[in-house]
């Protein structure tokens, strides 16, 4: 183990690279699909945007 420390920590850097760009990815649905959904519901695109951009930071946090 101790030889390979560096390749450890190299394959677990990327690892967590890997879940961060899966939290966005997901947290940016999450955030298309509330908005969508209260659009649909005519809320002002304005008010729906801050509520879908919260609320999916809510989720991704729970989440993850």
């Amino acid at each position: 183990m101790k030889n390979n420390t560096s390749k450890v920590n190299k394959g677990l850097d990327k690892a967590i690279d890997r879940l961060d760009d899966a939290q966005n990815y997901a947290q940016s649905t999450i955030r298309s699909i509330i908005y969508q959904g209260l659009r649909d519901v005519n809320v002002p695109a304005t008010y729906a945007e801050d509520i879908a951009e919260n609320m999916a930071a809510v989720v991704s946090f729970l989440a993850f």
